[in-house]
């Protein structure tokens, strides 16, 4: 296609949308960052649910299933969560085919319904299809048209947009803790769980009002680009992935937990530790994401993976609600900036930019499979040892990853601290 009027054939039933120049890219103004604003509920509410499955898990295995074991618990969140990202391999392709509005409004039902449906559960295997399946497909339709669409409004502007739009994932995450815990508490678990299909229904709903595709590609992104593990530092990051998602969310999923079994918290109040591990997470997803304009993302991503390694560590040693809470504040801030960091750090280890695409999906696909074994593999540790096995897990997990980028950024740009990668 060689000229920006021209349009791309689409099939029955897609968007007619014009394919115009990446000149007149607006990188500003009203409608762009109302993009922004939809791409922000969309993260809300497909990353909000999985960052707020630790109120799940602590009721779950206090009241609902006391006697099942922390993995099969955490089975429900990391399917929820591998589906997720895993999708996107899928999801990906039909956006670029055009299919945004399909997507969203698939994936606003299929969340909405499973999570509807999680408030007549009683049995393991009923939430496993409903919170797991369910809600994990319909987040999986939402997460790459969320992200990929600002990149045809933003240019320059395009770190800032998209660590605004993704800090959507960690307001949800508090805003669903709270909910839930709160209303649990008065209303009981099944009215508490509506109350959050309701949310996530009226939230969903500012994003198909506000969101308009803006263009499609020219030709359609490939499923897979094999011979991109040829190329030394896209796999070795690609494995650091792997490990810094089995280990990364581990907090989020038993920190809960952790601080009302040693007494730090009461149960009523426990959730407060999740929601500051959120709330962290959201200033870690913008701050570094502004600073890797000028330094390149793998310069902060290393720095930030080697904190979270430590505290991973030294939350073996917390037993007071301070020390809780300042693991929780530092720990979410640079968990969250990694999180922020990764798509970014894919695009610095492409060759060009249409490959950035199907490159991203593969590097999804390793952190599916992360989020999925890694904490079910701390649960069961944890029933097996104790919870200081579980937290140097969480740190060897995410030490590994910091030490697989640091090989990558040697590999790809030399040991110099001054080059900008």
């Amino acid at each position: 296609m060689t000229h920006a009027d021209e349009r791309q054939p689409l099939l029955e039933g897609q968007r007619d949308v014009v394919k115009p120049d990446n000149t007149t890219i607006p990188d500003g103004g009203l409608k762009a960052w109302s993009q922004v604003i939809g791409s922000f509920f969309l993260m809300f509410n497909c990353w909000g649910i999985v960052n707020c499955y630790g109120s799940f898990q602590a009721y779950y295995k206090t009241v609902l299933f006391p006697d099942a074991s922390p993995a099969a618990i955490s089975w429900i969140g990391s399917l929820q969560a591998f589906l997720l990202i895993f999708i996107s391999v899928l999801t990906g392709p039909a956006y670029d085919a055009g299919y945004f509005q399909a997507l969203i409004v698939t994936g606003t039902t299929l969340m909405a319904f499973g999570t509807l449906m999680v408030s007549f559960c009683s049995q393991y295997w009923q939430l496993l299809f409903a919170q797991a399946i369910c809600t994990g497909l319909g987040a999986g339709c939402l997460f790459v048209p969320g992200v990929a669409i600002l990149s045809t409004y933003f240019k320059k502007n395009a770190s800032l947009a998209t660590g605004i739009a993704t800090s959507g994932g960690s307001v949800g995450g508090i805003v669903y803790s709270a909910l839930f815990k709160r209303f649990e508490l008065s209303l009981g678990f099944a009215a508490s769980v509506r109350l959050l299909a309701l949310v996530m229904l009226l939230t969903q709903s500012i994003a198909l009002l506000t969101m308009r595709v803006r263009m499609v590609p020219a030709t359609r992104r490939a499923y897979l680009q094999l011979s991109a593990f040829k190329e030394i530092p896209y796999a070795i990051y690609s494995g650091g992935v792997l490990f810094a998602f089995m280990g990364m969310y581990i907090p989020f999923f038993f920190v809960q937990n952790y601080a009302i079994e040693h007494n730090i918290l009461p149960a009523n109040t426990a959730s407060y530790a999740l929601i500051t591990l959120n709330l962290a997470s959201l200033l870690g997803r913008i701050i570094p994401n502004m600073l890797a304009d000028r330094t390149g993302p793998f310069n902060i991503l290393i720095p930030c993976s080697l904190t979270t390694t430590l505290l991973a560590f030294l939350w073996i040693w917390v037993d007071t609600v301070e020390t809780l809470f300042i693991f929780c504040s530092l720990y979410g801030f640079f968990s969250g900036a990694f999180v922020s960091l990764s798509p970014t750090t894919v695009v610095s280890l492409s060759p060009n930019l249409g490959v950035v695409g199907v490159r991203m999906g593969m590097s999804f696909v390793f952190a599916a499979i992360g989020l999925l074994t890694g904490n079910p593999i701390a649960g069961a540790i944890l029933k097996a040892t104790g919870w200081p096995a579980l937290q140097a897990f969480c740190g060897c997990c995410v030490g590994i990853s910091m030490i697989a980028m640091v090989a990558a950024r040697i590999v790809k740009a030399g040991p110099s601290l001054r080059v900008k990668v």
